[in-house]
């Protein structure tokens, strides 16, 4: 409604900042995406998935990847066009409650 999205993470790809089982709500933004922002992407083939922006490869193709180091990369699902970009993630709902999301945080360990 109005932009705005909720979705809920599936994986650890994500850990340590989201959990599987939390929910993100993700703002749609038709602007030039930042490096670092967190966002749900509609994948062809993984459906939606929640990944940081860790560059740009042209003006509409981004690479991004999990913040576990163990997760799937660009390098797997290719490059990340602006139009798959469902949205930005602006707040966390998690077990302990709703947080607004800052691009640069980590949950705890």
């Amino acid at each position: 409604m109005f932009g705005w999205s909720i979705f809920r993470v599936h994986g650890d790809s994500m850990v340590p900042t989201l959990q599987h089982g939390d929910y993100v709500i993700a703002k749609r933004n038709d602007e030039a995406v930042s490096m670092g922002t967190v966002v749900v992407i509609q994948h062809p083939n993984f459906g939606n998935i929640v990944k940081r922006v860790i560059s740009q490869e042209s003006e509409n193709l981004f690479r991004v990847q999990g913040d576990n180091p163990d997760s799937t990369t660009s390098e797997t699902i290719g490059p990340i066009d602006q139009q798959a970009i469902n949205g930005e993630v602006r707040w966390r709902i998690s077990r302990k409650g709703m947080a607004k999301f800052r691009p640069d945080w980590h949950a705890p360990n």
